[in-house]
């Protein structure tokens, strides 16, 4: 299991992942954490990796469209990408690394009217579809149909659940690589592939390449 972004975990959190929402005219593609009982009860509180990562971008500062400050992490073991929005500041630089439980930044309210955090999780589609934006990383699916919504981005509950720690760097003990093989059955899985027999041989030639 991964750790959760904000000190509150599920307790208190408002939209749902594919939840629809219809100011926006959008299925929510990601969790909003800490939607506080009053406007402003959980601002200014940190926000943690969920995992090991690598900084991929960095918002300037502002309200960006509605995004308000926004960060981008990526996730190599784990092939996906966390992104994290309305945040009050960032306190990590893009190309940087971060740890388990590291603070990246503080819970805020820029772009929207109450202090939460959104918090998305892509696959590859999704982070092609926030890329070609004309925001830098800025895409969010407005219209886009619940099918494809889910065909783009992870549920973030599933996403912390389901999947354990896979660090950056090559393991050195079994134990270590023991851990890189359930999350790439995991993955794999995650991709549709459902055969024990060809998921064993996608997992060899990833061993392999890895060693090598």
């Amino acid at each position: 299991m991964l750790l959760y972004p904000t000190r509150f975990q599920t307790a208190r959190t408002g939209n749902k992942f594919l939840d629809y929402y219809a100011p926006h005219d959008v299925f929510h593609p990601g969790v909003d954490f800490n939607w506080g009982l009053t406007r402003n009860a959980d601002k200014g509180q940190p926000i943690f990796a969920p995992t090991w990562g690598i900084v991929e971008y960095v918002s300037p500062v502002g309200t960006n469209g509605g995004l308000g400050n926004y960060l981008v992490i990526k996730h190599p073991g784990l092939a996906v990408w966390t992104r994290y929005l309305h945040m009050d500041s960032i306190t990590v630089n893009a190309g940087g690394r971060v740890a388990p439980g590291q603070t990246i930044g503080f819970l805020g309210d820029t772009g929207t009217v109450s202090a939460h955090l959104h918090m998305e999780v892509l696959n590859y589609k999704g982070l092609a579809f926030i890329r070609d934006a004309r925001r830098p990383y800025g895409g969010y699916p407005v219209g886009v149909a619940k099918d494809e919504v889910a065909a783009m981005f992870v549920d973030p509950m599933k996403f912390i659940g389901e999947n354990d720690h896979v660090p950056l760097e090559l393991p050195q003990t079994e134990a270590g690589w023991a851990i890189i093989l359930r999350a790439t059955a995991r993955m794999l899985k995650r991709l549709g592939f459902t055969r024990k027999d060809e998921i064993q041989r996608r997992l060899q030639r990833k061993i392999e390449r890895l060693r090598n």
